[in-house]
Parts: C-alpha cells; sequence; structure tokens
C-alpha cells in the first residue's frame, strides 16, 4: 500500500472514498462538519443518524453526494459529543475505515486529521497511531491512502508521524 500526504479539501479531493470521524451518536467531527458544510453535507448526516447507534470500530459507508470522493466512510472515534479521544479508539477507527475499503475495493482513500489539540491525544500523537495502523494494514485494498488537510502544519505532522513509524520510534 502506498502513504501519501497531500495538502488537500476533504471535500473536493478525487478519491473513492473519503473517510469521516464521527460520534457513535451520529454527529460529525466539528472541525470537519465545517469543512463539508458547503457542499451538502446534511444528507450523508441524515443517513448516519438513521443507522446510529455505531459501534466504536465500525464503519459505515455512504454515497458522498457532492463531495469530490464517491464515498463517504463514517467511523465513530468517540461514543457522545464532548468525550475525549483515546489512542486506542482513534486506531480502532481507521481500522475500520481500511477494512470498508478492502470489503468494497477502494483502490484510493482520503483520511484528514481526524482530532481537534484540545480532544486527547495531541495531533502528532494520533497522526502516529493513524501512520501506524495504516501501516499495519495488509489486504489488498486500498492501495493508496492519503493523509489530507488544507494546513501546511498538519502536512509536517503528517511527515513527521512517516518518519517516526518507519524509524519505529
Amino acid at each position: 500500500m502506498e502513504l501519501h500526504i497531500a495538502q488537500a479539501d476533504l471535500a473536493t479531493i478525487a478519491v473513492d472514498a473519503v473517510v469521516i470521524p464521527c460520534n457513535s451518536m451520529g454527529n460529525l467531527n466539528v472541525a470537519v462538519r465545517k469543512q463539508l458544510r458547503d457542499v451538502g453535507v446534511e444528507a450523508i448526516e441524515e443517513e448516519l443518524l438513521s443507522k446510529c447507534p455505531l459501534a466504536i470500530g465500525a464503519a459505515m459507508i455512504s454515497d458522498a453526494g457532492k463531495l469530490g470522493a464517491a464515498h463517504a466512510i463514517l467511523v465513530p472515534i468517540i461514543k457522545h459529543a464532548g468525550d475525549e479521544v483515546a489512542t486506542e479508539l482513534l486506531r480502532r477507527a481507521v481500522k475500520a475505515a481500511l477494512i470498508a475499503a478492502n470489503m468494497r475495493r477502494y483502490e484510493r482513500i482520503a483520511l484528514p486529521c481526524m482530532v481537534h489539540q484540545e480532544a486527547g491525544p495531541t495531533v502528532s500523537e494520533a497522526a502516529r497511531a493513524v501512520v501506524q495502523e495504516i501501516q499495519g494494514h495488509t489486504l489488498p485494498f486500498p492501495e493508496q491512502v492519503y493523509l489530507i488537510d488544507r494546513d501546511a502544519n498538519m502536512m509536517r505532522i503528517f511527515e513527521e508521524a512517516i518518519e517516526h513509524a518507519q524509524h519505529a520510534l
């Protein structure tokens, strides 16, 4: 599997599926919701709410509507809005997204930064956990995974996470 970093917008990146963090009760991650509000994220939210609660470690696949991706893979990273994100729960969410992508044979998926600085593990710790989970994925799909964000600082954090994973730090 190829792992890439892209300074890109979750709403417009052209991949088979984008991974969207949410909570088990059907609320999208606040930062991701803000990023997607102008592209009709309401249909994705409605479908998510109709299938909730979702267990952490599960994934729901949805049509991506007006997003650049064809599909959205929604993964709970917390149970309720306001809960702290634990690194292990983040790992389970990433693993669920990768397994869902494999089941649907998606070749290319994109993952945004899944945590905020004040919401549990630091962004650096979260990025390392995400990279480790991706690198441990041995199924044939997805063939390419893009770690994306619009922020140049986040690109540096993703690069450091990949470097640390390569050196087993």
